[in-house]
């Protein structure tokens, strides 16, 4: 399952709140969430990532900038604060849009307990 944290900043979208916001984001499996702090226990927002799109704009603030977006939700505008940053960034959100989640047990495998959910293949003696 994929998995990365970080800050990013993000665009507001509100009537009061169009300037960029630096926002703690959680990425798990095929869904995206921020936080105002990575202190905060429930996310403001998130986003399932099957079939998004993920594309570069140009912003003369921020150059690292990104969109995600998805038919009928909304968007989330993005920088990160170097190119290394934003480039990582949009390809593990790339590759979570793109992942196909697979089933918790596949024929010869079995789940560890103790490999938190993470399978095991079975040896025949």
């Amino acid at each position: 399952m994929p998995f990365h944290n970080g800050f990013l900043y993000k665009l507001g979208d509100g009537l009061l709140n169009t300037g960029w916001n630096l926002r703690y984001f959680l990425l798990i499996g095929q869904t995206l969430q921020y936080y105002r702090s990575q202190h905060e226990a429930k996310p403001r927002d998130a986003i399932s990532l099957s079939g998004v799109s993920v594309e570069w704009i140009h912003d003369a603030s921020r150059p690292f900038t990104f969109v995600v977006s998805k038919s009928g939700q909304r968007s989330f505008c993005l920088s990160g604060c170097t190119e290394r940053e934003a480039c990582e960034w949009v390809e593990r959100i790339q590759a979570a849009s793109a992942a196909v989640e697979r089933p918790l047990a596949t024929p010869g495998t079995r789940p560890d307990p103790n490999m938190h959910g993470r399978e095991v293949t079975m040896k025949c003696c």
